[in-house]
């Protein structure tokens, strides 16, 4: 249902940035199903929202039905989006939990079955940058030329 790597990936980046940083996927085949992942400054867990029906469109509207299995499953609809929070998520597997039980209700309680895509990772803007570009491609060009030289030594020319 997911690239989960790419999913667990994104959560690592976002806890390891702390602040005003999300992640946001969607559902393909289901207009207007997403959910939102975030991690506040000075929280060492991490918080999950999914739409709910005041922005769901008429045809995918939730069933109370629906609605009783979200509580059951520890999500709250105290605002317009259904929440559920991991007060402590240190590790990677702690995170692929919060991945797994957020995906398994948007299968299983919404009923999509496309495939969940990470549509934006929101950072702090005080969050260090990554490598410039430039500078990943003259590493990527030495570490190729190395291995050139030493294929050459190795077949003798």
């Amino acid at each position: 249902m997911a690239d989960l790597d790419a999913l667990l990936d994104a959560l690592d980046t976002i806890y390891a940035h702390r602040g005003t940083s999300a992640v946001v996927v969607s559902v393909d085949g289901r207009d207007g199903l997403y959910a939102e992942f975030w991690a506040d400054r000075g929280s060492e867990g991490l918080t999950a929202d999914i739409v709910g029906n005041e922005d769901l469109p008429p045809e995918a509207q939730l069933s109370p039905e629906q609605e009783e299995a979200l509580r059951a499953r520890g999500w709250d609809d105290a605002t317009t989006m259904w929440r559920r929070e991991w007060p402590s998520t240190p590790t990677r597997a702690d995170r692929q939990r919060v991945a797994y039980e957020t995906l398994r209700v948007i299968g299983e309680v919404y009923g999509a079955s496309g495939a969940v895509r990470v549509e934006e990772v929101i950072l702090p803007e005080d969050a260090p940058a990554g490598p410039k570009a430039s500078i990943v491609v003259a590493i990527a060009a030495a570490l190729l030329a190395l291995a050139g030289a030493l294929a050459a030594l190795m077949s003798g020319g």
